[in-house]
């Protein structure tokens, strides 16, 4: 019976330990939030708004260095790649650590499908 009653206590801490790791993460998430650049702002108004689209950084980010997205037809990448200046475009593939030369063979997969010139694909 003394190990039944040993584990609400048990139980206890380990939910204390839980809230606070948890109250830390969303302290930390708000703070990266908040911590938005100028650049990624710009970037995602321009690739956003004129397609409806709601997408964050990190997932524009991922789109610009996914193979997939040269032939998935995603309008925010087009966007990225097409209306974006491309001292721009390289300020956000910096800033969000990507693969340049991923992100360039993207938008070189893009260019060709579209047969648009693209100012990254060179």
């Amino acid at each position: 019976m003394s190990s039944r009653a040993g584990r609400p206590g048990a139980l206890i801490v380990v939910l204390a330990i839980a809230k606070a790791y948890f109250e830390e993460a969303i302290r930390e998430w708000s703070r990266l939030e908040s911590m938005m650049s100028s650049v990624a702002t710009i970037v995602l108004a321009m690739v956003n708004a004129p397609y409806g689209a709601d997408l964050c950084a990190h997932q524009l980010a991922t789109m610009l260095t996914d193979p997939e997205s040269a032939t998935g037809f995603s309008a925010s990448v087009f966007a990225f790649f097409s209306e974006i200046p491309p001292a721009l475009q390289m300020d956000f593939i910096e800033e969000m650590e990507l693969d340049a030369a991923q992100a360039t063979k993207v938008a070189n997969r893009i260019a060709e499908v579209s047969g648009y010139a693209l100012p990254l694909a060179a």
